[in-house]
């Protein structure tokens, strides 16, 4: 549900020009555009953070192992505070918050590299670790 409404809210911000040449978009719109993609970014973080947490809720159902159990609920916990921190960057990092869809004069943001760096590393790691439980318990179970 919230990748369709992603889908939607990108077809909002392309209707209001993003995807066109600027010079053809109004400064009203591109505000309009930028505003979609800011509420963009917002839904598909969260859509990523479900899809993992409800994939590690499958799982759990695989064994009865305590050890297993365990560790799937710490990287659910690891998801959320993950998330969290993701989100914190995303409306935190430049003030005003506006500054991310419409051009403001007295802007301080963070470094984007610390942005880009934190979701690389937090992505990756939670993915290793469950392709990597995956295929552990697989082999168990192999003929």
């Amino acid at each position: 549900m919230l990748c369709t409404g992603v889908y939607g809210v990108a077809i909002f911000s392309a209707v209001h020009g993003w995807g066109h040449l600027s010079t053809y978009v109004t400064p009203g719109d591109r505000i309009t555009a930028f505003k979609g993609l800011f509420i963009m970014q917002i839904l598909w973080i969260l859509a990523v953070a479900l899809i993992r947490i409800s994939l590690s809720f499958s799982l759990l159902r695989i064994s009865t192992n305590r050890t297993w159990r365990w560790t799937l609920w710490a990287l659910m916990s690891i998801q959320t505070i993950t998330y969290i921190g993701h989100m914190m960057f995303v409306l935190a990092g430049c003030r005003p918050i506006r500054a991310n869809w419409e051009p403001v004069m007295d802007v301080r943001c963070w470094n984007h590299r610390y942005v880009l760096v934190f979701g690389w590393v937090a992505n990756s790691e939670f993915d290793a670790r469950v392709v990597n439980l995956i295929a552990n318990k697989t082999k168990a179970f192999s003929l």
